[in-house]
């Protein structure tokens, strides 16, 4: 199959660049096809069409990489044109005391309340779902609330000097 598999590296090579649009992320596919046939050539039942078999390593692998690039996206030079978000001056927090900060925890829904106050103890999201009985991804999002809430009480009590 080897041999076979060479032949067929230039018909790989014209799919791949029509997939991923450049030259040399093709290239990487082709190659990494390439190594994937070789490796599962014992699997191989040479009843079926060779170059559709190869093409359909070349497209799972295609897929494979899309996904990953989802779940971890990598930096680009796109981000340098992003403006970051204004950040708020250390100073403006460094006045509140621990009172104001425990006034404006006891503001917050109960549920909100529960959830940050074991995360600031140390508690993991999986912890914190077993005790409460609820989902980890409940967790995040009552996290991520009681946080924005907290800001938002916190930067009240600053535009009304209390």
């Amino acid at each position: 199959m080897t041999t076979l598999v060479l032949e067929d590296v230039s018909a790989l090579a014209t799919l791949a660049r029509r997939l991923c649009g450049n030259t040399f992320d093709a290239d990487d596919l082709v190659q990494d096809t390439i190594e994937r046939a070789l490796k599962a050539a014992h699997r191989y039942d040479e009843q079926g069409n060779r170059r559709g078999y190869l093409a359909r390593i070349l497209r799972n692998r295609f897929l494979d990489r899309c996904r990953s690039a989802r779940r971890h996206p990598r930096c680009s030079d796109e981000v340098d044109l992003v403006a970051a978000p204004e950040a708020v001056p250390c100073e403006t927090w460094e006045h509140f005391t621990g009172a104001e900060v425990d006034d404006a925890l006891a503001q917050l829904p109960a549920a909100f309340r529960q959830v940050y106050d074991l995360h600031v103890r140390g508690w993991a999201y999986a912890e914190i779902a077993k005790e409460l009985g609820i989902s980890s991804n409940t967790v995040g999002t009552r996290l991520l609330r009681a946080r924005g809430k907290l800001k938002a009480i916190l930067e009240a009590q600053i535009s009304c000097g209390c």
